[in-house]
Parts: structure tokens; C-alpha cells; sequence
């Protein structure tokens, strides 16, 4: 072959190299990152290890959600890390690989990271299986399915009884708080808000299902249910989005109705 294909070629390998050389480059920090986080839950120092979420990612999601999520999954219980991949996508690094656990084997994991004060934070973690923030996510245990419900029904209670969505909101989905705002909610709840409606006590019942626990086309888990908490009875349809391996409402709707509700 002639000393021009070579040339060509070797440029080509060269050019190559550089871009995978840079790459490790600028994203070298990022296994370090990932790695420290992870001694933090093996070590049960879990308040460490959400310091290095990204300002984003604690607003999002409170300490005791993101331990009660940790624990859930086996992620404070690992034997090693192994990361096979790296890459830069628009301002968020992403660095992929598989954690091994004692009690849970492999569990392969991508990492998104993101730059602040020249730090590693980070963004969003991402479990194929079942895990952190997933689009194949299975249902929720009963006792979580529970827990969603009475925490999410309590909380919109508390902005009934304030008349004001504020505290809500900052507990539901991005889509929905892009989509909607106080004064949207208030409106939506006049009603209830008028008439002073106060359903807390459904925090001494279990909900009862009306229906099983689903997901729509865009893998949302939807959840309907009432509380006989007679004399008022609470009838809900909760609509739930994965986010940062926390369940977060983006759909919700409430009825007192004056019967029990017919299963669907």
C-alpha cells in the first residue's frame, strides 16, 4: 500500500487516540467522585455522600428519601466498583459501570455528573434494573405503595388547610412543576380550600386499592385507592414519575366520595 494510505490512516488512529486521551482527560475526577461516594454508604455515612449530590439533585430529593432509596436498592453494601465507560454530553459527564454487592451481586449503574465550584457532583444515578431512576421500573412494594399514597395525600392536606401550594410543589416531579404553579393548584382546590376540607385522618388508615397498581405509555405509575376514614371517605388517583430513584407526583386527583368506590 502506498505511504499516503498509511499517513491517512495513522492520522486517523491518531486522531483517535487523542479524542479517547481527552476524554479521560477531563473526566478523570469523575471515578474518584463516584468511588468516594460509595466508601460514604459502605461506611454508613450517609450524610457525606448526599453532600456530593448536585444542587439540583437535593432540592429534588430530601436525605431521608435518598438513604431510604440507598438502603432499598443494596448501593451501602458494595464489595467493589468497576467502571467501564465515560463520556461528555452536554454539560453532564457520564460515567458507566457495574457495582458488585454482597447481597445483590452486580448491579450495573450509570453515573451523571456535573461541574460546581470545580468539583464533581453528583446529577442523577441511573440503575438499569429496577433502580434509581429507570423507565422499566417495577411497581413499588405494597408497604411503599402505602407510604406514596398517605405521604402524598397528607402533604397536599397541609396545603388545603394553609391555602397555599408552595410546600407542595416542591415535592412533585419537574414536569410538573413546569406544567402547573400555586396559583394553578389554589384554583383547582377552591373547593376544598373554601370549605375547609381536612382529611388527616387517613393518617391512622392503610389506603384500599381500587384498582392495581399501573404504568401509561411514558412509564408513569399510577395508583388509585380510598381511605375509609368514615365519616369522610377519601378517594384518590396518584400519578407518580421516577425521578432520582424517588417517586414524584405528576398527576393527582381527589374525591369524598359520599359511598365506598366500586373496584375498576
Amino acid at each position: 500500500m502506498s505511504s499516503k494510505f498509511w499517513k491517512i490512516t495513522g492520522g486517523i488512529i491518531a486522531a483517535i487516540c487523542l479524542l479517547v486521551g481527552a476524554i479521560f482527560y477531563f473526566t478523570s475526577g469523575l471515578v474518584d467522585a463516584a468511588d468516594e461516594m460509595f466508601s460514604d454508604l459502605n461506611d454508613k455515612n450517609y450524610q457525606r455522600a448526599y453532600s456530593q449530590l448536585s444542587q439540583d439533585f437535593r432540592p429534588a430529593t430530601s436525605f431521608d428519601e435518598f438513604k431510604y432509596h440507598i438502603e432499598e436498592n443494596g448501593l451501602d453494601d458494595i464489595v467493589d466498583t468497576s467502571w467501564s465507560a465515560r463520556s461528555i454530553s452536554g454539560g453532564t459527564d457520564q460515567l458507566e459501570g457495574t457495582i458488585s454487592t454482597r447481597d445483590r451481586g452486580e448491579i450495573p449503574l450509570t453515573l451523571y455528573f456535573v461541574s460546581e465550584d470545580g468539583d464533581w457532583k453528583i446529577q442523577r444515578l441511573n440503575r438499569q434494573t429496577a433502580g434509581i431512576v429507570d423507565q422499566h421500573a417495577e411497581p413499588p412494594s405494597k408497604t411503599e405503595q402505602n407510604r406514596l399514597i398517605k405521604q402524598t395525600l397528607l402533604t397536599w392536606n397541609d396545603a388545603i388547610l394553609r391555602g397555599d401550594f408552595t410546600g407542595f410543589l416542591v415535592q412533585t416531579s419537574k414536569p410538573f412543576q413546569a406544567q402547573t404553579s400555586n396559583e394553578t393548584l389554589t384554583n383547582t382546590f377552591r373547593s376544598f380550600i373554601d370549605g375547609k376540607v381536612d382529611i388527616s385522618p387517613i393518617a391512622d388508615h392503610d389506603p384500599i386499592p381500587t384498582a392495581m397498581p399501573t404504568f401509561d405509555e411514558e412509564g408513569s405509575l399510577i395508583l388509585e385507592g380510598y381511605f375509609d376514614s368514615r365519616p369522610r371517605i377519601v378517594q384518590c388517583k396518584l400519578t407518580y414519575l421516577l425521578e432520582a430513584g424517588v417517586w414524584k407526583i405528576i398527576g393527582i386527583k381527589v374525591n369524598m366520595p359520599l359511598g365506598i368506590p366500586s373496584p375498576t
